[in-house]
């Protein structure tokens, strides 16, 4: 799903000068995608997973996980939640697609900028048979949880 500016702004519950701030000095932050000649929006799934790993960073605790979904008949979806079976339910509410949680992932100190450096990695290494909408691939589900477990996920 896409978030233009203000969304963006809401979801971090922050103003447009404060995002503006971000996009100028913090490289981790993610950068919009160009949507149509004059518009650029940002992946939801970006926003969500950089505000999951800076609040882990600051609470210091194992919160975050990477998840492996079914999405639909043929699309897998590899994403980033402190509780990946609430994240099916806001992701289902959201499509008429059915999803299906296969799996779901830990990586080094189980913090939330630790389980988006594993959804960074696997989304590069599957960039490939991406579908051009935040991470969704067109993969089985096997082969989408064998990356993780050769990036060195572990099964939660």
């Amino acid at each position: 799903m896409f978030l233009n500016l203000s969304e963006v702004a809401r979801r971090l519950g922050i103003g447009r000068n404060s995002l503006y701030n971000l996009l100028a000095t913090d490289e981790s932050f993610p950068r919009p995608v160009q949507v149509t000649k004059s518009r650029q929006h940002w992946l939801s799934d970006d926003v969500d997973a950089w505000s999951l790993s800076r609040s882990a960073e600051v609470n210091n605790q194992p919160t975050a996980f990477v998840y492996v979904m079914t999405y639909g008949e043929k699309l897998v979806k590899i994403g980033i939640s402190n509780d990946p079976a609430q994240r099916l339910q806001q992701l289902q509410r959201d499509t008429n697609e059915p999803l299906t949680l296969i799996a779901v992932y830990q990586y080094g100190d189980g913090s939330g900028s630790a389980a988006h450096e594993l959804d960074q990695a696997a989304r590069k290494r599957l960039a490939a048979f991406s579908e051009g909408m935040s991470g969704l691939f067109n993969i089985r589900p096997t082969a989408a949880c064998n990356t993780l477990l050769k990036l060195g996920g572990r099964l939660a």
